[in-house]
This record gives C-alpha cells, structure tokens and sequence, in this order.
C-alpha cells in the first residue's frame, strides 16, 4: 500500500492495527486454495469487462448487486444440495467467485475513500477483454 491508512484516519486505533495487520501480510506464502479462488474471480472479471470498470459505482450499487448475487449462489446451493451433479457445482463455484468480486469492489471502493486512489478499477482496464 502506497499510502498509510493512518495518514487518512489520525489517531484512529483501528486504523493503525488495519495498517500494521496489511504490512504483516507482505511477503507471505499465499495458500493454494486462495490461488485457485482469485483465479477464478479473474475469469469472472473479464468475462463482465463489457461492463465497465466498476470505479464509478457507488456503494449503494455495488450493495444491491452483492445481496444479487449472494441470493444468486444462495440458488445454486439449493440446486447442487438437491442434485449435486458437476454443473451445480461449477455454478455454486462461479456463483462464489461473483459474490467475492462485488466484495472486492467493495473493499476497493472503500480503500480508494481512505487512500484516495483505486488501484483495482485501474487494472481491470488494463487487462481489456481477452
């Protein structure tokens, strides 16, 4: 992170420890299973890249949309618990994927208000529709 959270937030004690808990996670293995799920928020991603990056989007929208899609992986559960064939699961697993993007643009809207810039909305028009 380019930028102290502390330098937005003075003083604030949660501040600080969010500071000190981002600089401890630097330079860690990253575990394989979190490989696998960020890769499959990747294709998730650019497969809705014609929407747009999502750096104009207010939190209200990304809101509405992650309570969209978590009722949305709520029926693909549903649907892999009453038949539990390799298509429910894909869908459970890509269903899992939307809901942690709509997180992390979130999170990154959130750290563009404390940072005052947002890296993620940056590199998904970097990254183009492949």
């Amino acid at each position: 992170m380019s930028k102290e959270i502390t330098g937005r937030w003075p003083g604030n004690s949660n501040a600080v420890k969010l500071q000190k808990q981002l600089e401890e996670v630097n330079g860690l293995e990253i575990r394989p299973s979190t490989v696998l799920s960020s890769a499959l928020q990747e294709l998730k991603l650019r497969n809705r890249i014609y929407h747009g990056p999502w750096e104009d989007a207010t939190l209200h929208h990304l809101s509405i949309k992650l309570i969209d899609e978590v009722n949305e992986l709520k029926e693909a559960l549903g649907d892999y618990l009453t038949s539990p064939t390799p298509e429910n699961g894909i869908a459970v697993l890509l269903e899992v994927a939307d809901v942690q993007n709509y997180g992390m643009m979130i999170q990154d809207n959130m750290l563009g208000n404390i940072y005052g810039t947002r890296g993620g909305a940056e590199k998904e028009k970097d990254h183009g529709a492949k």
